[in-house]
Formats: C-alpha cells, sequence, structure tokens
C-alpha cells in the first residue's frame, strides 16, 4: 500500500513536470485525480483490513470448533468405552445368575433325592419294625408253654 502511495506520488511529480507548461489548470487536475487516488486507496486499505478481521474471526471459529469437534470425539470414546464396560459387567452378572440357576437346580435335585432317599428308609425302618414286631410274637407263642 505505501509502495502504491510512493508511486503514485512520483508520477504525480512526472505528470506535474511534464505539464509546468499547461499552467495551474493541469495542477488542480491532477491534484483531484490524486485525491481520487488517495481516496480509492484508503478504500481498498479499509477493505482488506476488514477481510482481515473476518478471516481471523473465521480462523477462530473453526479453531474452536475444532476443539469443540476434538472434545466430542473425546467424550464419545468415554462414553463407548464406559459401555463396553457395562456391556463386559452385564455378561459377567448373566454368567453369574446362571451359575446360580444351575446350583440351585443341583440342590433341589439333591434335596429331593435326600427325602426320596429319608422317605425310603422310614418306610424300610416301618417295614423292619413290623416285621420285628411279629417275630417276636412268634418267638414268644413258642417259649409260652400251652397248658
Amino acid at each position: 500500500m505505501e509502495k502504491q502511495i510512493v508511486e503514485l506520488g512520483a508520477r504525480l511529480e512526472e505528470m506535474e513536470a511534464a505539464t509546468q507548461g499547461n499552467g495551474p489548470r493541469s495542477a488542480s487536475a491532477l491534484q483531484q485525480k490524486l485525491d481520487e487516488k488517495s481516496a480509492l486507496l484508503d478504500t481498498e486499505i479499509r477493505n482488506r483490513q476488514e477481510a482481515l478481521r473476518v478471516q481471523r474471526r473465521s480462523e477462530r471459529m473453526v479453531r474452536d470448533l475444532q476443539h469443540q469437534l476434538l472434545e466430542r470425539d473425546k467424550l464419545k470414546a468415554r462414553q463407548e468405552d464406559d459401555a463396553a464396560k457395562t456391556e463386559q459387567k452385564v455378561k459377567t452378572l448373566r454368567q453369574r445368575v446362571e451359575d446360580l440357576v444351575m446350583a440351585e437346580n443341583n440342590l433341589t435335585i439333591a434335596k429331593r433325592k435326600a427325602e426320596r432317599e429319608s422317605m425310603e428308609s422310614k418306610e424300610k425302618s416301618v417295614r423292619l419294625e413290623r416285621e420285628l414286631e411279629k417275630m417276636r410274637a412268634k418267638i414268644e407263642t413258642r417259649s409260652i408253654p400251652v397248658a
């Protein structure tokens, strides 16, 4: 920008030198052209500064969005890890429940078997007691003399 100002100034001086013979009318026309060019240059400078501000703002927004994406990815990874751990816990608990159900079934079977054996033992005991009573009765009838 400054280079352009210097170049415009040099061109102005060259034009003034070339038109010195034309008088003050040419100088005012050149001065008007210089003012127009200076105004255009100022406008261009403001436009470029505004473009730089917009660019910086955009870059800041991009950085913020990238940071948000990174945080979202980290959160997603944590949630996936938590989900995997929870799934593993559920799987372990299901296996434990299955084992406990199987153990309960085995105990129920063992209980029924023990109850059946106990019932059979009681029946056998009652049967043996009856036989014993019968034998005692036979022995008593043989040992008592009939008169």
